[in-house]
């Protein structure tokens, strides 16, 4: 399953899939916090999770995401990244 964080990104690929850009607002940590809960009701546990978005890891609180995914029963949460 996949989390959507943001729509922003650091890179300006000439092809996206998520068709991100540099001025989208990032995704509440409270919605965050719903759809986890909402996604984690639909697969067996414990249940896998993507955080992807545009790029997650330009957000100050990725790590307050990844805490909350595992606060909530997550136990394979993977941040979909262009890190090198």
């Amino acid at each position: 399953m996949m989390a959507m964080v943001d729509n922003r990104c650091n890179m300006a690929c000439p092809i996206c899939y998520s068709d991100s850009n540099q001025s989208s607002e990032d995704v509440p940590i409270d919605k965050i916090r719903v759809y986890l809960e909402r996604l984690l009701k639909l697969g067996e546990t414990p249940v896998p999770i993507q955080i992807s978005g545009g790029e997650p890891s330009i957000r100050d609180d990725l790590p307050e995401i990844v805490e909350l995914a595992k606060q909530i029963g997550y136990r394979n949460i993977e941040p979909i990244t262009n890190w090198d």
